[in-house]
């Protein structure tokens, strides 16, 4: 039985916390956990050539040039790149708990879709690393204030067809938002069609349609009028566009099971066929609308973590995940039919002061702390040189990131402060430090420990597992400091979730750092509506340099993801973003 929807929302925030503090950034703010270390905050043991390792074996005309040497009776690997013998199938490895593929968003933390499951669904825009928006199944969209009223519009691409090959219309976008917005339906993409003028209505079941979306099926168009003009909005046209043909008539049950199944029609370039446990099999989709993929089929392979070396080095995956112990090691000793390739981190972890209470209010003593924190060191040392140091709350790639001065380590000048604050060794500075017991965190507060052990500093730590210690610090909890990570999202308009005043803990807020400024608060509300680029760049970056001079964080490190790549899978590239599998639709392989 389905729980009300204020206790099922309680849930899914909940679980959004966990999400939070796990430690682990993955595309699109999925996570996983092997079980070992890494340093995204999961962990793994690396994989000697392990005996006890058997993986499900490609036939020999399928396999990469290091496997298909060791088969017995298998095609010679000069034969392998041959037209006849061409491969068509990569095989990709991933952490044996990456997310199930759920386009409906029964069970996601955040609203955007894995890479994986954009394999088969597009929306009609999508986020680009740079935080903007573009068009994707749409050919234009704008979002606006027309006549006092906040509007998004959006044309659909001309010529779009469905993977069956029938056309895709403006009736496909009505029922889609229409079905997130049932009052029967939890997943993730409902929130925002709440925004809608007509909404309430139509989860009341007192009309038949959302009088707010407007269709126009001569031009393609969609007109949403929305009750507030909030840029908060926007995910949900990211959501995958559904069939009408397949929503229309059936129950969320019968939707669910189909979600589960990966057997709702998308518009990606490939379409589920199979996600069994631990095994997914897309095939290409002829009509995708930038173009028919090269690869005739891609294959998923959910991995232990330990085994995605010994699986790459016996040639039987194309492509998979390595940690970041992993990544630096096989760096060093890398197999010639494999490169590596890294990924911007897609968010960033950070050392959080208490402003509300004790000590940490202390503009002067938090300054003192920060200064006493060598980031290039934590981030080279402390995670196999794969780290890169933090500098603010938005991304490098960012179009708003403008990076300001971080705290010049000094350690001595801190501890002179401390000691004009009047704390020693007979009298510390006594704080207690929570976090999520994970590999990553337990790498920080370690390195935070050995930095400021030369200070009049006691720690004491409140390591917690992640839904206690999201109980815990967002349940306004006593703390003076604690180690958190944050993905770092579609657009800017994120940065209200963990720093406005608004976000109260206890109130299911995110800002455990209690940070209050009245003038940062205008400003983001201010850059959360409708805009030109420009403005929103310059509000932003006001908001950058008060929000470093308050000093409610000290930013450490951002974790990037990394990726061993078969040299024989062409077209695989990163072009600077967070995401690996962007252009899959142009991949192939050969020699």
């Amino acid at each position: 039985m389905k729980m009300p929807w204020p206790s099922r929302w309680m849930g899914v925030v909940f679980l959004l916390l966990v999400l939070l503090v796990s430690g682990c950034f993955h595309r699109n703010g999925q996570t996983f956990s092997t079980g070992q270390e890494t340093g995204n905050g999961t962990s793994v043991r690396l994989a000697e050539e392990s005996p006890g390792y058997v993986a499900a074996k490609m036939p020999a005309r399928h396999q990469l040039p290091a496997q298909a040497e060791k088969s017995a009776g298998s095609q010679p690997t000069t034969d392998l790149a041959s037209t006849e013998h061409r491969i068509q199938t990569a095989v990709i490895a991933l952490p044996e708990h990456y997310p199930a593929i759920d386009p409906l968003g029964l069970d996601k933390r955040e609203q955007e879709l894995t890479p994986i499951e954009r394999f088969t669904y597009v929306g009609l825009i999508q986020a680009r690393p740079d935080q903007m928006y573009a068009p994707a199944l749409a050919s234009t969209y704008q979002a606006e204030t027309r006549d006092g009223r906040a509007v998004v519009t959006v044309r659909l691409r001309p010529g779009l067809k469905w993977p069956d090959g029938t056309a895709v219309t403006v009736d496909d976008v009505r029922a889609t938002l229409e079905t997130y917005a049932r009052p029967e339906f939890y997943g993730i993409w409902r929130s925002q069609l709440a925004a809608v003028e007509g909404a309430s209505t139509y989860r009341a079941r007192r009309a038949n349609h959302i009088s707010g979306i407007i269709t126009d099926r001569a031009s393609q168009t969609v007109t949403i009028r929305l009750v507030q003009e909030d840029r908060s909005f926007l995910p949900i046209l990211t959501a995958p566009l559904l069939s009408a043909r397949q929503l229309t008539g059936k129950d969320m049950q019968q939707l669910e099971q189909l979600s589960r199944a990966g057997q709702l029609m998308g518009l990606g370039p490939f379409q589920a066929q199979s996600v069994e446990a631990a095994d997914w099999t897309f095939t290409a989709n002829p009509h995708y609308y930038a173009g028919t993929p090269l690869l005739k089929a891609l294959q998923v392979r959910r991995l232990p973590a330990d085994r995605m070396e010994a699986a790459l080095r016996a040639g039987d995956v194309h492509m998979a995940w390595v940690s970041p112990k992993q990544a630096a090691l096989l760096g060093k000793r890398l197999p010639a039919h494999l490169r590596l390739l890294t990924t911007e981190a897609a968010g960033y972890h950070f050392l959080g002061f208490n402003l509300s209470v004790g000590e940490t209010a202390d503009p002067a003593v938090r300054l003192a702390l920060a200064r006493a924190l060598p980031p290039k060191t934590i981030a080279r040392d402390r995670f196999f040189g794969m780290g890169k140091i933090a500098d603010g709350p938005l991304s490098p790639l960012s179009f708003a990131y403008k990076p300001q001065p971080l705290q010049v380590y000094d350690p001595k000048r801190a501890a002179r402060t401390l000691a004009e604050k009047g704390y020693s060794k007979a009298h510390p500075l006594s704080l207690v430090i929570a976090y999520p017991q994970d590999a990553v965190r337990e790498r920080l507060f370690t390195a935070v420990q050995e930095a400021w052990r030369p200070l009049p500093v006691t720690l004491t730590a409140k390591a917690l597992p992640a839904d206690e210690f999201a109980a815990y610090v967002f349940g306004a909890s006593p703390y003076d400091l604690y180690l958190f990570g944050w993905k770092d999202g579609p657009d800017p308009s994120v940065l209200s979730r963990l720093w406005h005043s608004r976000e109260k803990t206890g109130e299911l807020g995110f800002n455990a750092s209690h940070y209050h400024n009245v003038e940062a608060d205008r400003l983001l509300d201010r850059a959360n509506r409708f805009l030109p680029e420009d403005e929103r760049k310059r509000l932003y970056g006001k908001w950058q340099k008060l929000f470093s001079q308050d000093l409610p964080i000290m930013p450490l490190l951002r974790l990037p993801d990394s990726y061993a790549v078969a040299k024989m899978l062409h077209g695989v590239e990163t072009n600077g973003a967070t995401n690996p599998f962007e252009n899959v639709w142009k991949w192939s392989l050969g020699e």
